[in-house]
């Protein structure tokens, strides 16, 4: 037995309970902040502990402690605790759920074994949050040139709270951030004309950026108000000149058109009054299309163009009086008018219809001896007239008749009156019976940038302000195309297409972009009638010759009747007619707006569902197609038909859009004018209707698939008196580049 010495209280300085320590058995030192209890050895603190949040929760990790048999899991909402214990795993996982998503947590995990828990790990930290999902890409990027800038367009972005527009001057980048728009446009401005600028647009929420869109690409040009035109050959014409002068001098005019001339000349008409100069007094004109001259020294011009003086549209004066044609263009092809104001003083009374321009087969010069081809009105007035632009064709054996035919940016005002007396009635601006005189693919029949209203008389049918009529009298197979038109006050239909089952025919027809307002004005009959009327002779056809499209019009009625009196046809916005199966109407990011007061439904099916109703079909309900039926809310209607349907006066204006209230050039929208009080100002309809034309021309869209090439050089050309010179002006209407 061990001897032990008791000494009062110390043993050379040691303190007693030391010394006691220092010779009981089962007694030792244990490390600082360990409690070992009965004994044994105490596991390390945890090492590498890791947090990771989620959606309320937050997932711990860390390294295995040696002795370890559980952890103990703490938590705080303050960092350095005080902790509260929320879990005591065995492996080296925990996860803490239950959480409040934003909260900061603090977390420490002490290691255990069966005497006691060894000292705390290092602090770590972790904010749970709901999971974000990134936006999608933006899709249907667009990029449109101006003057020194560019405008981009996309398509939004479920979840996306702005975006990111980059810039490059490279294709594929690197690019340079030049905006954070929270719309789905932007402007990027203080550009170098003519560079080339490539974009991508990323969308952006809380958790980041999403991937690019698609890259895109623009060049900002100054905006091309003026072109040089180079005639080929330049002449000179007045009121008072001659036929047998040379014409090649303002001193030696010829009184007509009426000599042989080439395409890709002149003729410059002197400001004056004139009367049937141009009714069937016409030269050939041969060498076409011109391979010198024009915009660009190559040529490419497929018209002789008789052009007034100027110095405004009220300069040249055509009045052919009653029965007589104000330009008759008969059995000649490539010619082109522009610059011109023409009566026919009135309705006709003969034994035809004489408009105030047309191009034609038929009449005084003779039979028709084949297809005429390549007319076009650019720029011109026609008022007080039994037809004001009917260009047609008479034969119905696929002979005779015209082609390749552009009516761009012209008036007819009262201009469908027609031949009463003999029940011969037209529409105002009116293409009838086309023949083929190629098949080759593009448009051939062109309406672009017009104005035809208040054409209203006592003929016992038609009174348009617009018609495509009788396509299938010559088995017609080529395309034509109405766009960016406006019509008001029409005495029956705004735009009607008549398919009258003569011949099979496969011509394509697309109605696009116009602005309508209060059809039916007449007291017709008791039928319905549509300010868009499509129908075949029977009204029981499968189809309209080889296709129909009818898409971003705007149209709308201020009547519920024909002339206002209940006891004629309810007026619809539109009308179709027939179970026609080739006919698309509307249809997603295509709609029409039709409106429409009619309370009853005449048809088989109507829409809306319940009046008033703004369209109606005599075939089945899927022919109105997907459409708003909702007011486009036009700025002034009120004003348009108080102020804005008498004759026009177009003095010390040079193209008929600035005269309707206009300018592109200054892109100053007059307020009241005709274009301003059929702006819409409806959610979503300012991409429908008549759209405002620009200088900038343009390399994509509807105006760039459909105007056609053959057009090149013409529209619309300007005579400056002072320097004796020719300018193609890029003002009245939006035109693709290059033409």
């Amino acid at each position: 037995m061990r001897k032990v010495l008791f000494i009062r209280n110390s043993f050379f300085g040691m303190s007693l309970s030391l010394l006691l320590a220092a010779f009981l058995p089962g007694c030792n030192n244990g490390g600082s902040g360990s409690n070992t209890g009965g004994g044994g050895t105490a596991p390390a603190a945890p090492t590498g502990l890791v947090a990771t949040a989620g959606n309320a929760q937050v997932s711990l990790s860390w390294s295995a402690s040696s002795g370890a048999t559980s952890y103990k899991v703490q938590r705080s909402t303050t960092s350095g605790g005080p902790y509260t214990s929320v879990g005591s795993p065995t492996a080296t996982t925990y996860t803490d759920t239950g959480l409040t998503n934003g909260t900061e947590y603090f977390y420490v995990v002490s290691a255990a074994n069966a005497t006691g828990t060894s000292a705390n790990s290092a602090e770590v930290n972790a904010t749970p949050m709901a999971p974000v999902t990134l936006p999608p890409v933006p899709t249907n990027p667009q990029a449109t040139a101006g003057d020194a800038e560019v405008s981009l367009s996309w398509s939004a972005s479920s979840g996306a709270t702005s975006y990111n527009v980059q810039r490059s001057t490279t294709t594929g980048g690197p690019y340079t951030n030049v905006g954070t728009p929270t719309a789905t446009t932007y402007t990027d401005i203080g550009l170098t004309n003519g560079t080339v600028y490539f974009y991508v647009v990323s969308a952006v929420n809380s958790a980041g950026t999403s991937a690019n869109s698609t890259e895109v690409s623009a060049t900002p040009m100054a905006p091309a108000t003026t072109a040089e035109f180079t005639p080929l050959h330049l002449y000179y014409l007045s009121p008072a000149g001659s036929d047998n002068n040379s014409g090649t001098s303002p001193g030696e005019p010829w009184a007509t058109p009426d000599h042989p001339v080439e395409c890709g000349d002149v003729i410059v008409a002197a400001a004056g009054s004139y009367t049937n100069q141009f009714n069937q007094n016409w030269g050939s004109v041969s060498n076409c299309p011109s391979t010198s001259g024009g915009i660009d020294g190559k040529g490419g011009v497929y018209f002789a163009t008789l052009l007034c003086a100027g110095p405004d549209l009220e300069a040249c004066q055509v009045n052919a009086g009653v029965n007589n044609y104000g330009f008759d263009i008969e059995q000649e092809s490539n010619w082109a008018v522009e610059g011109f104001k023409t009566t026919t003083d009135g309705e006709d009374n003969g034994d035809a219809v004489t408009p105030a321009f047309d191009g034609a087969c038929g009449g005084n010069k003779g039979p028709c001896n084949g297809v005429y081809h390549h007319f076009a009105f650019i720029n011109d007035i026609a008022y007080n007239s039994a037809d004001g632009f009917g260009p047609s064709g008479y034969d119905q054996q696929g002979k005779y008749g015209v082609d390749y035919l552009a009516i761009v940016g012209d008036i007819a005002q009262n201009s469908a009156q027609g031949n009463p007396t003999s029940w011969y009635c037209v529409a105002a601006i009116d293409i009838v019976a086309p023949a083929n005189y190629d098949t080759q693919p593009g448009t051939h029949l062109y309406e672009y940038g017009n104005f035809s209203y208040n054409n209203q008389t006592n003929c016992e049918t038609d009174v348009e302000n617009y018609m495509f009529d009788t396509w299938d009298a010559n088995g017609y197979s080529n395309q034509g195309v109405s766009q960016n038109n406006m019509g008001w006050l029409s005495g029956r239909f705004g735009f009607q297409v008549t398919d009258q089952q003569i011949n099979p025919t496969t011509a394509t027809v697309f109605i696009l972009n116009n602005t309508l307002y209060g059809s039916n004005q007449l007291d017709a009959s008791s039928w319905a009638d549509g300010d868009i009327n499509i129908q075949d002779s029977n009204s029981n056809g499968t189809s309209i010759w080889g296709g129909l499209t009818i898409q971003n019009n705007l149209v709308e009625e201020n009547q519920a009747w024909q002339g206002g009196d209940s006891s004629q046809g309810p007026v619809y916005a539109f009308q179709i007619g027939g179970p026609y199966s080739n006919v698309t109407v509307g249809g997603s990011g295509s709609e029409n707006y039709f409106s429409g007061l009619a309370t009853t439904c005449r048809g088989n099916a109507c829409a809306p569902s319940s009046a008033p109703y703004g369209a109606a079909s005599f075939g089945t309900a899927s022919q109105l197609g997907t459409n708003y039926y909702t007011s486009p809310a036009f700025n002034n209607p009120s004003d348009l038909i108080k102020n804005q349907s008498g004759t026009p006066n177009c003095s010390g204006f040079i193209n008929t859009t600035a005269c309707m209230g206009y300018n592109a050039t200054t892109q100053k929208l007059t307020n009241p004018s005709a274009i301003y009080d059929l702006q819409p100002s409806a959610s979503g309809a300012s991409s429908a209707g008549y759209q405002l034309p620009s200088t900038t021309c343009v390399t994509s869209g509807p105006v760039y698939e459909y105007y056609p090439a053959w057009l090149k050089g013409v529209v619309y050309l300007q005579w400056n008196s002072s320097t004796q010179t020719i300018t193609e002006n890029a003002d009245l209407v939006t035109k693709p580049c290059g033409l």
